[in-house]
């Protein structure tokens, strides 16, 4: 697919509608292919919010505001620069070192933000990460303990060799992030290639000779691509990422649009392995600096063991249950959990909790039970009034549908700061669609799904499994900080395996209404029509038939005269 044929295809997509949503990142965004592909969403159209992500302050704003003036009357995204130095990565071994900065540029940089936009569920799941580096070259001799080269360019004899080496290694380890990447999230990730691009700020100067004599040469060649012509082709698989896979085949793309394979030390799974736990690595080390989603996280363990919830800062153990193992200050430490909170996250006594404070309870209803449900609600009501303090902090439910307690904690009126989680079987939420058909974007969905509306379909139907499913339909419940019924914001998102997922996994929204019936006449309102063929014409036609008239009036009387000819008076 030429890059004239993708331009065709964007120019035939309109700009987003009212009500619509996408937003880019743009990941060195400042110049180069970056900038253009900002320059190209901005100009189509194509996006609703535009970050752009880059270390030169005056390209930054220059690029953002010609982002604003290119938008189209009507589609002007809200665009903003972050000024960040993805080179200055607080990261552990080699990467603070002098050798490894532009490694961190090139490569850690790109897995790092994807990485943390993944993980912290601020990026949709069809949403799609794109890379632009050289897929398929390889360095077959690239050791994890040496990704910065400081020990291979030991023996490296020139200056060429090692410009070379950094070339492949980074092709090598961004092949690998791509693959693990597409094997660990919902996302499409692409790594394309555009080839010889003539940017307008490249550094020659920088390049060993005679590749930067060579390369300069090269640009004024009619091979070398301007990036504002090949950022079409990133704007293409960022709007139609099925499609680009289908055409090219593949995710890793050449500078034709052709699947190209992943090089040799990126297929090797070990290697691939290695990658992946040293990316992860700088991304919890870049974490807080890099994300404003640092919360403290602290989870109140009742039905599970805290060995469960490896990941949490503090964990309040509940998990003793009333006259077993309990300890004497139990009620005390139901009464007043956000107290312990507080003391356990080293603050100062009282119930002031930290800025942007996530507190989980996995079982309160079990709370509810042990203690009395008023109880429990006063000292949610506690943590609750804490956690509106240190904004924008939650307090987290999950409660199971059929709870006594969970009318207790449903009014809008409790707090904004309260979210809610609800299990449900995904064939409930299927009887609903099909027998009722309503989906998630009814208003009338959620109502009739607390009722048990769907339970009650799905056992009327084909059944509802005994025992626990496999997958859930969970029913997610936010408040907005406004407050009030109007401010409040229910989801229905899918789950199996530990893994959040789109609905549509675990539960099919195909209506009746939608199923293929069988045509009649009656429902194409034509006239009644045997469709016979000329044999069965024929011999329909042979029959006798008990009556016969070729257009005539019938003979009522059967041969019998009821006409009075004469007037008789006689009575």
């Amino acid at each position: 697919m030429q890059r004239r044929e993708i331009s065709a295809a964007l120019d035939k997509v309109k700009p987003l509608r009212f009500g619509e949503n996408k937003t880019l990142v743009v990941i060195g965004g400042t110049s180069g292919i970056g900038a253009a592909t900002a320059r190209k969403f901005a100009l189509r159209g194509l996006a609703t919010r535009i970050i752009i992500v880059g270390r030169d302050a005056q390209r930054g704003h220059d690029v953002a505001q010609i982002c604003s003036c290119y938008a189209p009357k009507g589609s002007e995204p809200a665009v903003s620069f972050i000024q960040k130095d993805v080179s200055c990565l607080d990261t552990p071994g080699e990467l603070t070192t002098r050798d490894c900065t532009g490694f961190a540029v090139q490569v850690i940089s790109r897995f790092v933000i994807s990485h943390l936009l993944v993980s912290a569920n601020a990026m949709a799941p069809d949403g799609v990460i794109i890379s632009v580096g050289n897929p398929g070259w390889t360095m077959d001799d690239l050791s994890a303990n040496d990704f910065s080269l400081a020990l291979w360019e030991k023996t490296a004899w020139t200056r060429m060799s090692v410009f070379a080496a950094q070339m492949l290694r980074d092709s090598s380890v961004m092949d690998a992030c791509t693959l693990e990447q597409n094997g660990r999230y919902h996302q499409r990730v692409f790594h394309l290639n555009p080839g010889l691009v003539a940017s307008e700020t490249f550094l020659y100067g920088q390049l060993p000779f005679p590749i930067g004599i060579a390369r300069r040469i090269a640009i004024m060649a009619p091979a070398a691509v301007e990036p504002d012509d090949y950022a079409d082709v990133p704007v293409f698989v960022a709007m139609f990422p099925e499609e680009a896979e289908r055409i090219g085949q593949g995710r890793l793309l050449d500078k034709n649009f052709a699947h190209v394979d992943p090089g040799k030390w990126a297929q090797d799974e070990m290697h691939r392995a290695e990658v992946w736990e040293f990316m992860e690595r700088a991304a919890g080390a870049s974490g807080p600096e890099l994300t404003s989603r640092g919360q403290p996280s602290v989870v109140v363990a009742v039905l599970r063991p805290p060995s469960a919830y490896p990941n949490a800062d503090v964990v309040v153990d509940l998990n003793a249950a009333p006259g077993y193992g309990e300890t004497p200050e139990l009620g005390a430490r139901i009464r007043d959990l956000c107290e312990l909170v507080a003391y356990s996250l080293k603050l100062t006594a009282g119930s002031k909790l930290p800025p942007k404070a996530q507190i989980y309870i996995d079982a309160v209803d079990i709370l509810a039970e042990d203690h009395t449900p008023y109880a429990v609600l006063r000292s949610l009501r506690s943590i609750l009034a804490a956690v509106n303090a240190s904004k924008p902090g939650r307090l987290i439910l999950s409660l199971p549908r059929d709870s006594r307690f969970l009318p207790l904690v449903t009014p809008a009126s409790l707090s904004p700061g309260l979210i809610l989680i609800t299990p449900h079987n995904p064939r409930a939420v299927e009887a609903m669609a099909q027998r009722l058909l309503l989906t998630p974007e009814d208003p009338r969905f959620f109502s009739l799904l607390d009722r048990f509306s769907g339970d009650t379909l799905a056992l009327a139907g084909s059944g509802l499994e005994v025992g626990e499913p496999s997958s859930y339909a969970v029913q997610i419940l936010i408040r907005k900080a406004t407050g009030g019924a109007k401010a409040i914001v229910r989801a229905v998102e899918g789950y199996t395996a530990g893994k959040p997922m789109p609905l549509e996994q675990v539960a099919s929204f195909k209506l009746l209404a939608e199923e293929k019936r069988t045509t009649t006449h009656a429902d194409l309102n034509l006239p009644f029509n045997l469709s016979l063929t000329d044999r069965q014409k024929s011999e329909r036609g042979a029959v006798p038939l008990p009556y016969a008239h070729e257009g005539e009036g019938a003979d009522l009387g059967m041969g019998m005269d009821w006409s009075d000819d004469e007037e008789d008076d006689e009575i």
